[in-house]
């Protein structure tokens, strides 16, 4: 799983800042700038503060994070097309719907 890139696309997608995402989560900032390079892991705990926090489930995180040996059968179009539909709903939502 590689939760940095994901961590970070969701809160681009949610127009919140570092500080701001690690504010509302509950997750120091320091850490949150760590976990969006690579530098430590996605915890359990801190996955969990997230999808309840942001309202996405934690399913869809992982299934965002995962790579494409973790996704077996899917073809690499299919995974990029499943992962922009799903992110695209993330931003409708955020946006009430629109």
């Amino acid at each position: 799983m590689n939760y940095s890139k994901t961590i970070k696309i969701i809160r681009a997608a949610r127009g919140l800042s570092q500080q701001d995402f690690a504010t509302l989560t509950g997750i120091d900032p320091s850490l949150v700038s760590r976990i969006e390079s690579g530098q430590r892991p996605l915890s359990v705990t801190n996955l969990k503060k997230i999808s309840t926090k942001l309202s996405i489930p934690e399913s869809l995180i992982k299934l965002l994070s995962s790579e494409e040996t973790e996704l077996k059968g899917l073809t690499k179009v299919e995974y990029q097309k499943m992962a922009e539909s799903l992110l695209s709903l993330l931003i409708k939502k955020q946006n009430g719907g629109k």
